[in-house]
């Protein structure tokens, strides 16, 4: 896609041939032609523009139109104009507010951010959400918002700006989305499920928030979950469309031979998870309603156990998506107990942290796990804090 836009740049920027008065290649195009006059200096003049930057930018970039996928009726029939006549439609970045502040964000994407997200199978995910954003302006913008939260931390001197151009990336982006909701031919799914996606991360991006735990809130619905949710409500009614590259995969495979044995990575796991089942199980005995957090403890088990894999000399590997498939799989009576704080939901949401907390080293992480299990200590109480101890210790 790249090497055919340069193709196009190229030939729209074709000098003229400076035919009098008027050059065939500017006729044919219908744009003005600025070859000098006689009595001109021997350096053509450059159109009147409003940026110094439009008088260089080929007129198929600053052109208004998002969505043509037809050819202009001023492309002749020559061979290098078959080429631009068979390229697929090209955004406008001018229209799309896209200045060079953006530029820097998205070669800060591609050369330092992008890398962040290549583990753990992350590489095709990466290739189908830059080819899908060329197509798709939310996509792309959302890449910025993305890798502006990231430049916000590295750069404190512009923390601010980089932050309210990730909100202006973020809010435009939504609005596209919106716009494309009303479609029910399903077309958009594969672009509206990777850019729910991208506004997860966008959420962790921004780091922890006064009153937002992920999983619960102090007032309202959780900011991050509502995302979460909308992943699955797209991947759920949408799954046979979206492409198979994309797709995730949060079942954990029982065919994995390279499997490390949690109790290796995690001393006590075992007996803490035996141990909080037994407990539950005894209270379930008294109130029924307790059979959710043994599901939920269940699906927290199997997510320890598909989380880490030999990778070789490199050591032990982190499967990232099994780490995030706990909130995903449970279901809403749990994720409800939650936000209710009620405090073996919070116990088991505790539990989750330590997975959490393998993942420290990403960026877009850091600082939620100290500050929800933060919060739970404060809103959990007192006869079940004894559930923290072990939690406490890996995280």
């Amino acid at each position: 896609m790249q090497e055919e836009t340069g193709k196009v740049l190229t030939i729209r920027t074709r000098q003229c041939d400076e035919t009098k008065p008027v050059c065939q290649n500017c006729s044919r195009r219908s744009t003005a032609c600025h070859f000098s006059s006689p009595g001109s200096t021997s350096h053509p003049t450059p159109p009147p523009s409003t940026s110094p930057l439009d008088q260089h930018i080929p007129s198929i970039v600053k052109s208004p139109s998002l969505h043509s996928s037809t050819s202009s009726p001023q492309l002749g029939n020559g061979s290098n104009d078959a080429q631009v006549h068979t390229l697929p439609p090209i955004h406008s970045v001018f229209s799309l507010g896209f200045d060079l502040f953006d530029l820097e964000i998205w070669h800060h994407w591609n050369t330092v951010v992008c890398s962040t997200f290549s583990g753990d199978g992350g590489n095709l995910f990466l290739q189908n959400v830059h080819k899908i954003a060329f197509g798709n302006a939310y996509v792309a913008q959302l890449i910025l918002a993305v890798s502006a939260l990231h430049l916000a931390r590295k750069d404190a001197t512009r923390r601010l700006a980089c932050i309210t151009r990730s909100n202006a990336h973020q809010s435009s982006a939504i609005n596209g989305m919106i716009a494309v909701m009303s479609d029910d031919t399903n077309k958009n799914c594969t672009e509206l499920y990777m850019a729910a996606c991208m506004l997860v991360f966008c959420s962790f991006g921004k780091g922890p928030q006064p009153g937002q735990y992920l999983a619960y809130s102090d007032y309202g619905e959780p900011e991050w979950l509502g995302l979460l949710n909308g992943v699955k409500s797209i991947l759920e009614q949408n799954r046979s469309q979206i492409y198979p590259e994309v797709r995730p995969t949060f079942k954990p495979d029982q065919n994995i031979v390279n499997r490390v044995p949690t109790e290796e990575v995690l001393p006590g796991f075992t007996n803490q998870f035996e141990r909080l089942r037994q407990s539950i199980e005894l209270l379930q005995a008294e109130d029924p309603s307790f059979k959710k957090y043994l599901e939920a403890l269940e699906r927290l088990y199997e997510c320890y156990v598909a989380t880490f894999e030999y990778d070789g000399q490199k050591g032990v590997k982190i499967c990232s998506h099994m780490v995030f498939a706990f909130l995903y799989r449970c279901k809403e009576d749990y994720t409800s107990s939650i936000q209710s704080k009620r405090p073996m939901a919070l116990v088991i949401l505790a539990h989750h942290l330590v997975l959490l907390a393998q993942l420290k080293k990403e960026w877009y992480l850091e600082g939620w796990v100290p500050h929800i299990m933060t919060a739970i200590r404060s809103h959990l109480h007192p006869s079940y804090e004894h559930w923290l101890e072990w939690p406490s210790k890996h995280v």
